[in-house]
Order: C-alpha cells, then sequence, then structure tokens
C-alpha cells in the first residue's frame, strides 16, 4: 500500500477561519478561582433540588425543543409574554444566532472595544466585517462617535454590552434611549445584559416599541448557573421568529432546562447573593482605592463597576497576577499590549475568598 503522506488539517480551513484565535479560557482550577465572574456565593445552592428533579426525567427521550416551561418561567420573572422569551445554550449560543441569521460575508457588525469577545469571534466565523468603537482613556463609552460609525458604515448588527464586560462600566440611561431613537430600523440592536441584576437597569422594556432590539441575559452571572449553559433572549415575537430560523432542534438539553428552572425558584437564596456581592465589591473598592491612597501603589487605578467584578490597571499587574497564582488563587490578565495593557480582573467572591485575596495583596506590596 502506498503510504499517504500527511496532509496539513489546517490549510482546509476556511480562509477567515484559519486567521481565527481561539477563545482562551484558564485550563487549571485554583483553590479560589476570581477569574470567570461566577457566582461562588451559590456555589453547590442548587444540588439537592436538582438532584430531585432529575429523578423525574425521561432522559430516553430527546428534550422539549421550544423550551416551553423554562420560557414560561422566564417571562413570569420579566413580566412579558413567552412568545417574547427566547432561551439558548449560554447567551454565547444566541450571540451565535444572531450572526449566523443577519450576517454574511462582507457585512459590518459594530460593537465596542474593549468587550466580550465572542461578538468578533462570531462575526469573523462568518466572514463578516468587524469595526469595533474604542472606549476612551477612562474606559468610557464614547456615544457621538459610535452612533456616527452606524450611519457611515451602515451595519447590519451592533453589539452594546451594559453592564460592560471586562471593564464593569455602564452607558447610562438617556444615552442608550438616544441610540435606540437614532439608530435606523434596518439595524439589529442587541443589548447584552449578562450582567443586568447586579444594576438593575434594563432596555427590556422597549422590546415592544423597538423590533429591531433584542435584549440578552444569561443565568451564568446572578444566578450562579455556569455550569449548566442556560441563556436567553427578550425581543419582540417578529426578532424571536426571524432569529428562530437558525435554532437548531432540541438545542438544549432536557438537564439543561431542570437546572435553569431549579435555579429560578430560589429567587430568595439570588437576591441574598446579590447583596452581599455588591458589599464586598464596594469593600474591595475601597481596599484597592486605599493602596493607592496611602502610596503603597500609586499607579493603581480602579474603575467603577456595577457587576460582580472589578477592574484594576497597575504597572504590578503582572507581580500581582503571579503572587495570587502561587497562593491558589485565580484572576484575569491582560497582558502587556493594547488599552487594557496592565491590567488585571478580579471576581467577587465569598467572604472567605476575598479575606484572602486581600491578605495575599497586602503581603505582596509590604
Amino acid at each position: 500500500m502506498k503510504k499517504r503522506e500527511n496532509v496539513n488539517i489546517k490549510q482546509l480551513l476556511r480562509k477567515n477561519i484559519q486567521k481565527l484565535e481561539p477563545y482562551q479560557v484558564l485550563s487549571e482550577v485554583p483553590a479560589i478561582k476570581l477569574d470567570a465572574n461566577e457566582n461562588n456565593w451559590l456555589a453547590g445552592c442548587f444540588q439537592e433540588r436538582l438532584t430531585e428533579k432529575i429523578k423525574s426525567i425521561p432522559l430516553h427521550q430527546y428534550p422539549d425543543t421550544n423550551c416551553w416551561e423554562l420560557r414560561q418561567k422566564l417571562a413570569v420573572a420579566n413580566e412579558i409574554k413567552e412568545e417574547n422569551v427566547l432561551t439558548g445554550v449560554g447567551s454565547d449560543q444566541i450571540i451565535a444566532w444572531l450572526v449566523q441569521a443577519f450576517i454574511g460575508p462582507e457585512d459590518k457588525v459594530i460593537t465596542m472595544s474593549p468587550t466580550f469577545g465572542m461578538y468578533g469571534i462570531n462575526t469573523r466565523m462568518a466572514g463578516g466585517k468587524l469595526i469595533e468603537i474604542p472606549l476612551d482613556e477612562e474606559l468610557q463609552f464614547q456615544p457621538e462617535i459610535f452612533l456616527k460609525s452606524i450611519l457611515e458604515e451602515k451595519p447590519k448588527l451592533v453589539f452594546i454590552t451594559n453592564p460592560n464586560n471586562p471593564t464593569g462600566g455602564v452607558i447610562e440611561d438617556h444615552l442608550l434611549n438616544k441610540l435606540l431613537e437614532e439608530i435606523p430600523e434596518d439595524v439589529v440592536i442587541v443589548v447584552d445584559e449578562a450582567y443586568y441584576e447586579f444594576y438593575g437597569k434594563t432596555l427590556a422594556n422597549r422590546i415592544a416599541e423597538y423590533q429591531n432590539l433584542i435584549v440578552l441575559r444569561t443565568l451564568s452571572k446572578a444566578y450562579g448557573l455556569a455550569g449548566a449553559r442556560v441563556g436567553y433572549a427578550l425581543a419582540s415575537q417578529v426578532m424571536i421568529d426571524a432569529v428562530s430560523h437558525v435554532k437548531p432542534p432540541y438545542h438544549m438539553s432536557s438537564l439543561d432546562q431542570a437546572a435553569g428552572l431549579v435555579c429560578l425558584d430560589m429567587v430568595s437564596e439570588v437576591k441574598e447573593s446579590l447583596v452581599n456581592t455588591v458589599k464586598w465589591r464596594q469593600y474591595l473598592e475601597t481596599f484597592f482605592f486605599q493602596l493607592n491612597q496611602q502610596g503603597k501603589d500609586t499607579t493603581l487605578k480602579v474603575f467603577p463597576s456595577y457587576t460582580n467584578f472589578i477592574l484594576l490597571k497597575t504597572v504590578h499587574a503582572e507581580g500581582l497576577i503571579e503572587k495570587l497564582k502561587k497562593n491558589e488563587i485565580s484572576v484575569r490578565g491582560y497582558g502587556k499590549e493594547g488599552i487594557l495593557a496592565n491590567s488585571l480582573r478580579v471576581t467577587i467572591g465569598t467572604e472567605a475568598e476575598n479575606r484572602k485575596l486581600q491578605q495575599v495583596i497586602e503581603a505582596y506590596y509590604g
């Protein structure tokens, strides 16, 4: 038999896929994980009830393809009709559907920068053209430049993240409403509200007025359900029907749907965790601010946050990350280049985790 030569499989990829950098996540699981904006206050909270619910699931059958019970519960929680709710395997899947549904080769997508990386990854996978509008030096949204770009570039899809990840900042209500009013009707406006519960303000109440608006939410952050992958969108029925053209059958497993239902029934536990998270975010913000004021790190900048994390910028970023790693604490670093150079993002953990974080950082500065 003739020996076959090794084939360069990567050369068989589509040209736009060859250029993609995969989304990077931490492979290690340290003792204290503060790098992915998970809700550690709810660790283990749902297991007992979920175990009971799983016993009644017919796992030999395909899941409910329409996620009716989950959509009904989400509709009640958001005080809208179930036909205005679309569920996905995390909001990531809905982002992918939006790009698949509306973006073809050379179609334009506009978003802010820095922001959640999956908007860009999905756009490039589709062969679309990504236009990133940078935040200012204080990592604040620039509404005039953003709107000007939309009117000039005529994108098909716009992603706005509020509150924003990884900065933690928000766009003021009057600015968001102005964007809604002035962005043309033939542009799909996606407002990603993954951290809505920590902020409390939403554009979901405008979906009946703007058929081109779709609001994204997730149970991965405030609800502590990152391991089950449950996201959802709120939009007009016209928008939901349009996006559903690319939704595959049985897209969400029975286990994920069950986890979402259990989670949504535990409102009091979730609310308590939100109170604790905000309290400790404020505590750590004060702690970091004092490091600067006391002269221990005059380069340390603390960016305002309306989420469950804090973004810091300091010449000591690399050293802090290494010190924390040696003490089994992971945070998110952003390297030495770009607008986030010398920055690190710290998720708000439990009281014990936050105190350990503080202890290690104090030891670093001596």
